[in-house]
C-alpha cells in the first residue's frame, strides 16, 4: 500500500450563515479521507457535499447532513466530540479495509484537469458567533488514471403505511457497486434485497445489530444498516446492483414516515473506460 499522509487544504472561503462555504481540492493526491473540523454543531451543517466538475464532470458525488457523518463515525466506533470543536470525517477510501486493494481502490484519484470542490451548506442561524470550517486530508500519491469514483448519495423512501413495503428504484447505473445502505426512519425491523428474484441479503434489525457488535461495529438508534461489507473485504464484497429484470429492497415498515436512504459506494467505470 502507497504511504498515506495528511495534509492542509487552502482556508474555505463563504463561512456564514445561511451560506454555502467551500474550498477547492487540490489536484494530483489520491484521497483517502477528508477531515472536517468546526465549531458549528452537527444539527447547523445542513449538508456536506462534494461537486465533481472539470472536463470530467460527475457532478456531486458526496452529499450528506452533518449528523449524518458523525453517525458514520459513530457507527465504526470512532471517536465524536459532543461540544466545539466538531470534527466531521468524509471516507472516500476504506483504510480500514482488510487488503491493500481495498484499502486504496477506493480513494478518490484527482486528475489535471479536475475541479473538485468541496461544499457546506450551513443554517440560517448558527450557534456561534464567529464560525470557522478547517480541512484537512489524508492522502496518497497521484495516479495517471481514474477508475474508480467513491459515492455517497441520499434518497427518499416514501412509506405510507406500516407493514411489508417493496422499493424498486435503488440506483444502478454508471458501474455504481454499494458497499452500505444507511436507511432511517419507518421503524424497520426486516429488510431484504432481492436481484431477479434471488435473494442477496436478509436482515433482522436484532440479529444484524448482534453481528455488528460482534465485529466491533456500534449500532445507531433509528437507523438501520445494511452493510455488505461489515467483514472487511470493502472491494470484493461490494454489491453488484446491476440486473436482468427486477432489483427490490423490501422492509417491514413499523412505522407510516418516509425513509431516508444514503447509499454509499463506489461507481466503477470500467478497465476499457478510465479517466486520465
Amino acid at each position: 500500500m502507497s504511504r498515506t499522509l495528511p495534509f492542509k487544504l487552502n482556508a474555505v472561503e463563504g463561512v456564514g450563515e445561511g451560506q454555502e462555504a467551500w474550498v477547492k481540492l487540490t489536484n494530483g493526491p489520491t484521497y483517502q479521507q477528508i477531515v472536517i473540523e468546526s465549531n458549528i454543531p452537527p444539527a447547523e451543517m445542513e449538508k456536506v457535499s462534494i461537486d465533481m466538475g472539470g472536463v470530467h464532470n460527475e457532478g456531486v458525488i458526496v452529499e450528506a447532513l452533518g449528523t449524518e457523518l458523525v453517525t458514520k463515525d459513530k457507527y465504526k466506533g470512532n471517536y465524536t466530540p459532543s461540544s466545539a470543536p466538531f470534527f466531521y470525517l468524509i471516507e472516500l477510501g476504506q483504510l480500514d479495509g482488510k487488503t491493500d486493494a481495498g484499502q486504496m481502490f477506493s480513494g478518490l484519484v484527482t486528475l489535471p484537469s479536475d475541479n473538485i470542490r468541496l461544499l457546506f451548506d450551513q443554517a440560517d442561524t448558527l450557534t456561534p458567533t464567529t464560525p470557522y470550517i478547517k480541512v484537512e486530508a489524508w492522502a496518497s500519491e497521484s495516479q495517471p488514471y481514474r477508475r474508480y469514483i467513491p459515492s455517497l448519495r441520499p434518497q427518499t423512501i416514501i412509506v405510507n403505511s406500516t407493514g411489508e413495503q417493496s422499493y424498486l428504484n435503488l440506483p444502478t447505473k454508471g458501474g455504481l457497486k454499494y458497499r452500505r445502505l444507511w436507511l432511517k426512519g419507518g421503524g424497520l425491523k426486516v429488510v431484504e434485497v432481492k436481484k431477479d428474484g434471488a435473494r442477496k441479503y436478509y436482515g433482522r434489525k436484532e440479529s444484524v445489530e448482534y453481528m455488528q457488535r460482534v465485529l466491533g461495529l456500534v449500532p445507531q438508534d433509528t437507523w438501520f444498516v445494511v452493510d455488505f461489507c461489515e467483514r472487511g473485504f470493502v472491494f470484493s464484497d461490494l454489491f453488484d446492483p446491476r440486473h436482468i429484470n427486477s432489483l427490490e429492497l423490501n422492509f417491514d415498515a413499523g412505522t407510516a414516515e418516509n425513509v431516508r436512504c444514503l447509499v454509499e459506494g463506489v461507481k466503477d467505470l470500467g478497465k476499457d473506460n478510465y479517466q486520465s
